[in-house]
């Protein structure tokens, strides 16, 4: 049988708990060990060795992974300085920041520093990109179907 003496103690250890976490959450409100947010999906049919250019807006000092579903083979590229060119189909530069090249399906991540690249670390710091998708099928209409989110957020330190 409980004595009025212990609920009461009981009741101070609980209302200490939740105070505990209340100030977990005031003093560092970014408690988030993993958020992952939503951009969009997009599906497409990609006509023999075409071009389709998405542009992207995203949270700085984030990486992108595409959950990427395709018929046929192709490339992902991604770009952030000269979009407007790839829209137009008149980029002359021949550079990317990252690549995935003859793939079909699976999860791919663009801007993650852990490659320690200046390529990924310029995806992860920008806010607006573009992902372009290449048909590598000489003969073949490819449909694509592609998933896009944002993570990581500020979990890494550039330094340097």
């Amino acid at each position: 049988m409980e004595t009025g003496e212990s609920r009461f103690a009981l009741s101070i250890v609980l209302i200490g708990c939740f105070f505990a976490l209340l100030m977990t959450f005031y003093m560092n409100p970014s408690f988030t060990s993993y958020s992952v947010k939503d951009i969009g999906y997009h599906g497409f049919v990609l006509e023999p060795n075409e071009l389709k250019v998405l542009e992207i807006e995203k949270s700085e000092k984030t990486v992108l992974e595409l959950d990427v579903e395709s018929e046929n083979y192709i490339s992902i590229f991604v770009e952030t300085e000269d979009c407007k060119y790839w829209v137009e189909n008149t980029d002359t530069d021949n550079k990317v920041l990252e690549s995935v090249t003859v793939i079909e399906d699976g999860i791919y991540r663009f801007g993650d520093p852990s490659t320690k690249t200046k390529g990924s670390i310029d995806v992860y710091n920008s806010e607006e990109l573009c992902l372009i998708f290449y048909n590598t099928e000489i003969d073949k209409n490819n449909y694509v179907n592609v998933k896009i989110k944002e993570t990581d957020k500020n979990k890494w330190k550039i330094v340097g």
